[in-house]
C-alpha cells in the first residue's frame, strides 16, 4: 500500500473515533443528566407545591383584609353618627353680582 494512503486512512480513522468519542461522551452525560434529574423531580414537585401553598395563603390574606377594608369604607362607618345641620346658603362666589 502507499505511503500517502496509509496516512490518509491513519487520519481518517483517527477523525472518526475523535467524532464518535465526544458523541458517546455527550451522550454519557445527558443520560447521567437525565437520571439525577429525574430522582430530583419529586424533591423539586413538594418544594413547589410547598411554595405555592404559602402564595396561596398570603394571597387569601390579604384578600380578606382588602375586602374588610372595603366593606369597611362603603358600609359608612367612617362618618359620624350624629346628624350635622346643613350650611347657611348665601351668595355664590362664582355667581354675578347684582348691578
Amino acid at each position: 500500500m502507499d505511503r500517502g494512503i496509509a496516512i490518509a486512512m491513519a487520519l481518517l480513522g483517527m477523525a472518526v473515533g475523535f467524532v464518535t468519542g465526544r458523541a458517546y461522551q455527550a451522550a454519557h452525560r445527558a443520560h447521567r443528566d437525565w437520571k439525577n434529574t429525574k430522582e430530583s423531580v419529586p424533591l423539586l414537585f413538594r418544594a413547589f407545591l410547598g411554595l405555592l401553598g404559602s402564595a396561596a395563603g398570603w394571597i387569601l390574606i390579604v384578600g380578606v383584609a382588602a375586602a374588610v377594608l372595603i366593606a369597611w369604607s362603603v358600609s359608612g362607618l367612617t362618618e359620624s353618627a350624629t346628624p350635622r345641620p346643613a350650611g347657611t346658603v348665601g351668595p355664590s362666589s362664582v355667581a354675578p353680582s347684582p348691578p
